[in-house]
C-alpha cells in the first residue's frame, strides 16, 4: 500500500510540472508586445492561466494529504511489524516452558524422617540461635546492669540498690513492696553511716537526667530525720529544680538568693511535711546564681547548714551537661552516684566516680536506682544473673524456667 502511494506521489508531481510548464509559457506569451496577440486571445489566454493555477492549488493540497496519508500508513505498518515480533518472541517462550517428557515415577531411595525429628532439630537451632545472639548482644553492651558490673569494669565501689517505686510510704503497716522500699532506703542510710568519718554532708549525683537522683535524695533525708536527726535537703539543681515539688514547699526565695545575698539562709529555709526535716530550694534567681556554685560563699552555706543539722544532702544537676556537681563536691564531705540499670555506660560511672572523689575520699559508692523488685535480694543487691540473657531466654522459655536457668 506505501508503494502504491509513492507511485501515485510521483504521477501527481509530474502533472504538476507539467502544468507549471504550461502556466509559464502562457504568461512569456502574455508579456509579449500586444501587437502581436488579439484582445480575445489575450482575455482567453488569462482565464486559462486561472484555471491552472487554481487546478495547480488544488493538486498541492491533494499532495500533502497524500503525504500525510502515507506517513500514518507507514507508522501502523511499524507497529505491525513491533507486534508481529512481540507474538513471535512470546510463542517461542511458552513453546520452550511446555513440558515434552515425562520421567516416570520410581519409589523413593530412602523413606523421609518424621515431622516430630525436624520439628525438634528446629527448636534446638532456634535455641542455639536466640543464646548467640544474646551472648553478642551482651558483649556489644557497655551499660551498667549490675552490681558486679560496678565493681569488675567501673572499678567503683556499690552501696545499695532501690527497688522501682515511686514514693516513700509514712507507716510501717503499708503493703509489703513498700516496706520493702523502705528497708532499701534505710540499708542505704546504714551504710552511708559506717562511712569513716561520718559526713555531715552528702551530696548525690548522676550522669544522665532523669535517674531518680532528686527522688534518692528526698527519701534519704526523710529516712534520717524520722531517725530522730535534724536534717536540711538543699535543692542545688539551679538548672533544672525538683525537690520543692517533692516536699510540697514553695519555691519563691532558696540557695539562689541566699548565695546573690538577696535572703538570709535561716529565711530561706522551710519545714517540710515530715518532721526534722528542712529544705533549702534552688530559688527564683537561679541563672544568675549558677557562677556562685563554685565560689567560697557555698562552702559557707554548706559549713553553716552542717552547724544547724546532723545530715545535710544536696540535690544536684546531671554530669552529662554540666560540671555543677564536681564543682558542689568540693563543699561536701562525701558523694554518692545514683545510677538506673542499663542506662549508663560503665566508662561514664568510673569517670563520674573519679571526678567526685577528687582524690580525696569523698566518693562513697554508687546507688542502683529502680530494680525490678524480683531482682533485689535482701541485702539491697541485685541478683547475680547472665547480663541480659533472662530477656532473650525469655522468647523460647517459660519466665520461671528462664529466671531458674539465668540466676546464680
Amino acid at each position: 500500500m506505501a508503494a502504491d502511494l509513492s507511485r501515485l506521489l510521483v504521477v501527481f508531481n509530474d502533472e504538476l510540472a507539467s502544468y507549471a510548464r504550461q502556466a509559464e509559457a502562457m504568461e512569456a506569451a502574455l508579456l509579449s508586445p500586444p501587437s502581436l496577440l488579439e484582445d480575445e486571445a489575450i482575455l482567453q489566454a488569462m482565464r486559462e492561466l486561472d484555471a491552472l493555477q487554481s487546478q495547480r492549488l488544488v493538486l498541492q493540497n491533494r499532495k500533502q494529504e497524500l503525504q500525510a496519508e502515507r506517513e500514518r500508513l507507514w507508522n501502523s505498518y511499524s507497529l505491525l511489524l513491533n507486534k508481529q515480533e512481540e507474538l513471535r518472541i512470546a510463542a517461542d517462550v511458552e513453546e520452550k516452558a511446555v513440558v515434552r517428557y515425562a520421567l516416570p515415577a520410581s519409589a523413593a531411595r530412602r523413606l523421609s524422617r518424621p515431622a516430630w525429628q525436624n520439628a525438634l532439630l528446629g527448636g534446638l537451632l532456634g535455641v542455639m540461635l536466640a543464646l548467640g545472639i544474646a551472648f553478642v548482644l551482651e558483649l556489644s553492651d557497655d551499660k551498667a546492669r549490675s552490681h558486679e558490673d560496678l565493681r569488675s569494669a567501673a572499678h567503683a565501689p556499690y552501696l545499695g540498690g532501690l527497688p522501682l517505686a515511686s514514693t516513700l510510704p509514712e507507716e510501717e503497716s503499708a503493703a509489703p513492696p513498700g516496706v520493702r522500699f523502705v528497708d532499701a532506703v534505710r540499708f542505704l542510710r546504714a551504710e552511708i553511716d559506717r562511712a569513716q568519718p561520718q559526713p555531715r554532708s552528702l551530696l548525690v549525683a548522676s550522669f544522665l537526667p532523669g535517674e531518680g537522683k532528686s527522688t534518692v535524695a528526698h527519701h534519704l533525708a526523710q529516712v534520717a530525720a524520722a531517725s530522730g536527726r535534724p536534717t536540711l535537703l538543699v535543692d542545688a539543681n539551679l538548672r533544672s529544680p525538683a525537690l520543692h515539688l517533692l516536699c510540697g514547699c514553695h519555691n519563691n526565695a532558696g540557695l539562689a538568693e541566699v548565695l546573690l545575698g538577696e535572703a538570709r539562709l535561716a529565711e530561706a529555709l522551710q519545714q517540710t511535711a515530715t518532721p526534722g526535716l528542712h529544705l533549702l530550694s534552688a530559688g527564683q534567681n537561679r541563672a544568675r546564681a549558677l557562677d556562685r556554685l563554685a565560689a567560697a560563699g557555698m562552702g559557707e552555706v554548706v559549713a553553716a547548714l552542717g552547724e544547724a543539722a546532723d545530715r545535710v544532702i544536696i540535690d544536684t544537676p546531671a554530669l552529662h551537661r554540666c560540671a555543677d556537681a564536681l564543682a558542689l563536691s568540693a563543699w561536701s564531705d562525701a558523694a554518692l552516684l545514683v545510677i538506673t540499670p542499663g542506662s549508663t555506660p560503665v566508662d561514664a560511672v568510673q569517670a563520674c566516680a573519679e571526678g567526685l572523689d577528687g582524690g580525696a575520699g569523698r566518693f562513697l559508692g554508687v546507688v542502683m536506682n529502680r530494680i525490678p523488685p524480683q531482682d533485689l535480694n535482701v541485702f539491697g543487691d541485685p541478683a547475680i544473673e547472665i547480663r541480659g540473657l533472662r530477656r532473650w531466654l525469655g522468647l523460647v522459655l517459660p519466665p520461671p524456667l528462664a529466671r531458674r536457668i539465668t540466676r546464680v
